[in-house]
């Protein structure tokens, strides 16, 4: 839950921060969004392996 409840906060600040320009403003917030959606492609999938488990 905490994955989705991340992946989607950093999409809303993405969509907040390039609206309308494609001037990089904020170079460190592409490296740290690029980690948050990379831990998401990974975290959700292996959620749905290990709660049914618990």
């Amino acid at each position: 839950m905490m994955w989705t409840v991340v992946a989607c906060l950093n999409q809303f600040i993405n969509s907040i921060v390039w609206t309308r320009y494609t001037i990089n403003f904020a170079p460190w917030w592409c490296e740290i969004s690029i980690q948050i959606i990379l831990g998401a492609s990974v975290g959700i999938p292996a959620s749905f392996c290990i709660i049914p488990r618990l």
